[in-house]
């Protein structure tokens, strides 16, 4: 079973990955949950930190320096940057449509995330737990700004 949840993690990855490379000639529409969704591609892809720590809020990178977020694999800024695979849910303080509207200036997303078991290969993750990712308009563009524990654990899978 580890191995098919695996398998539709990389699927899901590659497909947003798809989307964004295909839009990319038009521009990536800046909503909320396509921030998220590309921050997490380039922090997955462990030579992207540079660019990763670049789409965080400019109260994360005062608190946390490009060279502690490095060193730390993101868990200077949050243990959700530490864990096996995160999934967006469709739990959001304002449709991602509407965060087109640059009058909106803070959303959140609500995201499944799994941790490997200690002592376990990455793929063999059996938990997830429900964490919520804060956003910020900065300088017209949404940034990264906080993870916390949602309090909407129903969503767990």
């Amino acid at each position: 079973m580890s191995r098919w949840r695996s398998l539709a993690t990389f699927t899901t990855l590659c497909l947003s990955a798809l989307l964004l490379l295909n839009c990319s000639g038009s521009g990536i529409p800046e909503t909320a949950g396509n921030r998220v969704i590309a921050f997490g591609l380039e922090f997955d892809q462990g030579g992207q930190l540079a660019i990763a720590y670049e789409q965080l809020c400019a109260e994360v990178k005062r608190s946390v320096s490009f060279s502690s977020f490095e060193q730390s694999g993101g868990a200077a800024v949050s243990p959700v940057l530490t864990s096996d695979s995160w999934i967006l849910t469709r739990n959001q303080a304002v449709e991602d449509y509407k965060t087109l509207d640059e009058s909106v200036t803070t959303a959140w997303t609500d995201m499944s995330v799994r941790w490997p078991p200690e002592g376990t290969v990455p793929s063999s993750t059996t938990g997830t737990a429900v964490w919520r990712v804060h956003l910020v308009r900065e300088d017209g563009l949404w940034r990264v700004c906080r993870f916390e524990p949602s309090p909407d654990q129903s969503l767990r899978r």
